[in-house]
């Protein structure tokens, strides 16, 4: 029955159009001023090359994946100039790439930390979108429309919302990969890939980097609110948030 109920949601996915999606952090002031490129570039290739054995029906079964120098070269003609900008890099149909630059501005050291809240319900895991980056986020922006989250960090309203799965596993953020440590222990703990979650270039390079492990987070053990929080990804780099329990643990 499992096995039947996953080939009609790939199925039905195979037809959801959708772009493999990347967002990058361009900043003229550090070195490289392109963070993490060649793991953007491997993460759009990996993930044309899973969906197309997941989604038979879709446009990355029937196209190779683009070539990553075509899609560098792109890049550097527009991550150029004296300021910041956030990247967002799509591949589409016919492997045509776009990409969308806007300005990025890091917040100050002394900013108040943005406020994370727990989702009121669990996240069912079940297709390839919540798996490999690509354009089609609606679940992602329906949990965040539940919450009147709005991504804007004011220090008073919730940031962003912390997600799990049916088994009670912390899995990710909205928008970030995200680690937690007990008061107890020198370790950061990012939540396994087998809790279903979109695995970020960040989180690859600071799990070689040996800074955070792979565990298990039962949402219910946050419930004690002394656990430290960061959240990571390509954009905002590691950043602390401030819990807010809610009445759903």
């Amino acid at each position: 029955m499992t096995d039947n109920k996953n080939s009609a949601q790939q199925s039905s996915s195979s037809t959801v159009p959708f772009e493999l999606l990347t967002t990058m952090l361009y900043d003229p002031n550090q070195d490289p001023s392109l963070p993490l490129l060649e793991r953007h570039l491997n993460r759009l290739r990996n993930a044309h090359q899973s969906l197309a054995i997941q989604l038979p029906q879709s446009w990355c079964a029937t196209h190779e994946p683009c070539e990553p120098h075509l899609i560098q070269n792109k890049i550097l003609t527009v991550a150029q100039g004296p300021i910041a900008l956030r990247l967002r890099v799509t591949v589409g149909p016919d492997n045509q790439v776009t990409i969308i630059s806007s300005p990025f501005i890091t917040q100050s050291r002394h900013s108040q930390l943005p406020i994370s809240v727990i989702d009121d319900q669990p996240t069912k895991y079940e297709t390839p979108f919540l798996l490999f980056k690509t354009t089609q986020r609606d679940l992602y922006d329906s949990v965040r429309s539940r919450h009147h989250v709005s991504l804007v960090n004011d220090g008073k309203q919730p940031f962003d919302v912390l997600m799990y799965n049916s088994d009670g596993q912390l899995t990710e953020s909205t928008i970030a990969n995200v680690a937690v440590k007990r008061p107890d222990s020198q370790t950061w703990i990012t939540p396994a890939t087998s809790c279903g979650l979109l695995p970020g270039v960040k989180r690859e390079e600071l799990l070689e980097k040996g800074e955070i492990q792979e565990g298990i987070i039962m949402i219910s053990e946050l419930a004690s609110g002394t656990w430290d929080v960061i959240c990571f990804n390509a954009l905002r780099g590691v950043y602390p948030v401030q819990l807010q329990l809610g009445t759903n643990l």
